[in-house]
């Protein structure tokens, strides 16, 4: 019971977390657990902005693959670091939280927050 109510826990702080990716531009790397910030803003049928990348799908690759190339950003919220431990465990996870400190903070609501990996000149 405890965790289907979490998984259905979607507070305003999350689709902050999502209109934040908003403001950038297309081919924008968003790296993240799961489910991803889902870009609320488009409408039906209206191609996605960004590119989700799942932790799972880049392990044991670091965030450091992701400079040169477009804008990327890495996303951690307790909702989504619950459904990425229930559905491939804590290792994945701990290892990008652990690489957090080499990263710019760029946005921080008191329940999510994202890092800046790279930034295009």
């Amino acid at each position: 019971m405890y965790y289907q109510e979490a998984f259905n826990f979607v507070p305003n702080e999350a689709i902050a977390i999502s209109e934040f990716f908003s403001s950038h531009s297309d081919r924008t790397f968003v790296l993240d657990g799961s489910p991803r910030p889902a870009p609320i803003w488009v409408l039906y049928g209206e191609p996605e902005p960004f590119t989700d990348l799942p932790y799972y799908s880049i392990y044991p690759a670091t965030f450091d693959v992701f400079s040169g190339r477009n804008a990327s950003f890495a996303v951690f919220d307790p909702v989504a670091r619950l459904w990425h431990v229930q559905g491939h465990g804590v290792n994945i996870i701990e290892y990008y939280e652990g690489q957090q400190a080499k990263y710019s903070l760029a946005y921080d609501n008191g329940f999510g927050t994202i890092y800046l990996l790279y930034s295009p000149p």
